[in-house]
């Protein structure tokens, strides 16, 4: 799989404007920085869940919606940066993403409008704020689209995500995590378009269920 990814990550970076060379940019020095922190090699918390194959998941999902979209190379490049950095000790792991997709891209000497599109897009994970316009909530959506999964891969994921938080208590996990689920589940819809929302609400809404039944058992 990693080898398709870094012809895939090859032919996005050349769309995107910029064929490598020996500097900063080159895509062969940034594909193995990508690799290596979503290996969670820099960070105290393991990585389970948010590894890349997190990313391969997304970038499946992106490749069914990407004729809808506007800027179609943002939201893919914003898709390989949204969890660069995944710490679990911290709070501000999107932000920190953000930044460091910026820094890489104008390095790399990549338009200034697409790296500000891209750290945009990035942010929208955070899923704090109801993005606006449509590229923006189809990238929201890639991310959840996991919530919506057949049980068995959601209550493997939950497992996984579980350990990652492994440091955190039982009872204030729990807390924080129904807290979580909940504020996805109150929405109207937890899709914010209507092809996920066609593929994924059903399922995703008994799986939140469910899970916080089970937290607050």
């Amino acid at each position: 799989m990693e080898k398709n990814n870094k012809k895939r990550w090859v032919e996005l970076w050349q769309r995107a404007g910029r064929n490598g060379g020996e500097d900063a940019g080159d895509c062969a020095v940034v594909y193995a920085h990508l690799i290596s922190h979503h290996r969670g090699k820099y960070e105290k918390s393991p990585r389970l869940y948010h590894t890349i194959d997190h990313i391969d998941r997304c970038l499946e999902e992106f490749d069914e919606v990407k004729g809808l979209l506007t800027e179609p190379n943002a939201v893919e490049m914003a898709i390989w940066f949204h969890d660069f950095f995944y710490d679990t000790y911290r709070k501000d792991n999107e932000k920190r993403s953000a930044g460091v997709a910026k820094d890489i891209l104008k390095a790399a000497s990549l338009p200034h409008a697409f790296g500000k599109r891209v750290t945009e897009l990035i942010l929208v994970t955070k899923h704090d704020i109801p993005p606006a316009d449509f590229d923006a909530r189809i990238i929201a959506d890639i991310d959840l689209a996991s919530l919506g999964y057949s049980e068995k891969i959601f209550d493997e994921n939950t497992a996984k995500i579980r350990k990652e938080y492994d440091w955190v208590p039982k009872e204030i996990f729990n807390k924080g995590r129904i807290k979580i689920l909940k504020a996805f589940l109150d929405r109207p819809t937890i899709y914010l378009t209507q092809f996920f929302r066609d593929k994924y609400e059903a399922q995703a809404r008994k799986n939140l269920a469910r899970a916080i039944a089970k937290l607050l058992e």
